[in-house]
């Protein structure tokens, strides 16, 4: 099946209020700007939308909100982001990132608002059936961000460059004395091991923040490589 083309559109509040369960399929959209948009919020929908077979070439995207939704067999190549871009409760399945792509977060809570709290069990338990029948849900081996952060993804489903992602599980920080290890580095990797001590995940990918200062860049790779030497990542 053709993939229709969007090219170079300015999409500007888009706030989808289709039907539950709608499937956004077979389209690409290249040098086109999402600006305000909403899509699958919780609370909006009882199923999530799902995105097949889609394809972002050179995409800006500023002030959107996604999620929960499920995304499969996807390419998003050369992502600009104005900050953090944040993906809430949603699941991947064969997601490709490649380019430079900004800074993401992909975040296994449905919702910043406390009352989707109760909801949250009901989506975990979604979760992880998904990934127990998925074969590889991320490709990020050939992307490079600013701050790429995961949340919910296990480790061995995401396809990674060992030379700048490394795999960090939380059962290790348990009994390595990591803090007092990395007391006298820049402060970075400490405190996101910090939140992964007391995630629920059992294991986390840590991501080289490359699009920095060259001199930023290459002090924190060299300490995120330095914690294979430390017996905190793993050694691949």
């Amino acid at each position: 099946m053709t993939r229709a083309t969007i090219t170079d559109e300015h999409f500007f509040n888009l706030d989808d209020d289709s039907h539950p369960g709608r499937v956004i399929e077979q389209m690409r959209f290249e040098d086109c700007y999402f600006e305000g948009c909403i899509l699958s919020l919780w609370g909006h929908r009882d199923e999530p939308i799902a995105v097949r077979n889609v394809e972002l070439a050179n995409v800006k995207i500023r002030d959107c909100h996604i999620g929960p939704a499920i995304m499969e067999d996807m390419l998003v190549d050369q992502l600009k982001t104005d900050d953090l871009f944040i993906l809430w409760g949603t699941l991947f399945r064969h997601v490709v990132f490649r380019g430079d792509c900004g800074s993401i977060k992909l975040n296994s809570t449905i919702s910043w608002k406390s009352e989707a709290a109760h909801a949250q069990k009901e989506f975990d338990d979604r979760r992880l059936a998904f990934y127990r029948e998925t074969d590889w849900s991320l490709d990020i081996s050939a992307a490079r961000f600013r701050i790429f952060e995961t949340s919910g993804i296990p480790s061995r489903l995401i396809r990674r460059d060992p030379r700048t992602q490394v795999v960090v599980k939380r059962e290790r920080l348990g009994s390595v004395p990591w803090r007092r290890i990395l007391a006298s580095q820049s402060g970075y990797w400490a405190g996101i091991l910090s939140v992964i001590a007391t995630d629920v995940d059992e294991d986390c990918v840590l991501v080289a923040p490359y699009l920095r200062r060259p001199e930023k860049r290459k002090l924190l790779l060299e300490e995120l490589l330095e914690l294979r030497t430390l017996g905190i990542a793993e050694p691949d």
